[in-house]
């Protein structure tokens, strides 16, 4: 069974890349969604002139391909002298373009909130955290886990694998 060794022979590289994979998306959608929540609430409860950036960011980022970004983001700093180190680059480009569509995600689930909660929340004297945390979170996050979960998964198709020097 020849074919049979060399599927074999592939099973060391296959999966080196799978890990390779996996880590750097696990990490670009765990950072992807803390900077995502970090600019949903800078958009809506922000000073102005930081809104109109977090407008600017998530547009530039919804708006350029995933690999244009990478290249930018490996390039031109390399320009300029200062070499990144691939598997960083790669999981920068992918957290920072996972955070400007998963704010925007985000922002659709605060918004399908009703205002009458967040009213009545307040009416029985819960502070903006206490209804950040115990209301308006829970309910986003189930509101929107399908568009998380796709989010996620153009984020693992997007991470290429890169072979990290030893």
């Amino acid at each position: 069974m020849p074919w049979l060794e060399r599927w074999l022979g592939y099973a060391g590289p296959i999966g080196h890349g799978l890990l390779t994979t996996a880590a750097l998306s696990a990490v670009a959608i765990a950072m992807g969604f803390a900077v995502a929540l970090a600019l949903h609430l800078t958009r809506t409860r922000g000073p102005l002139p930081a809104r109109g950036l977090v407008g600017v960011y998530v547009s530039f980022f919804r708006g350029t391909p995933l690999l244009v970004q990478l290249l930018m983001l490996f390039y031109l700093p390399a320009a300029f002298g200062l070499d990144l180190n691939p598997w960083l680059a790669a999981g920068l480009v992918l957290a920072l373009n996972s955070a400007a569509f998963q704010s925007e995600i985000l922002r659709s689930g605060f918004d399908a909130i009703p205002v009458a909660q967040l009213e009545a929340a307040r009416v029985f004297g819960l502070s903006e955290r206490q209804i950040f945390r115990h209301i308006q979170l829970p309910q986003v996050l189930r509101l929107t886990f399908p568009a998380l979960v796709n989010e996620a998964v153009d984020i693992i198709k997007g991470s290429p694998r890169f072979q990290c020097n030893k």
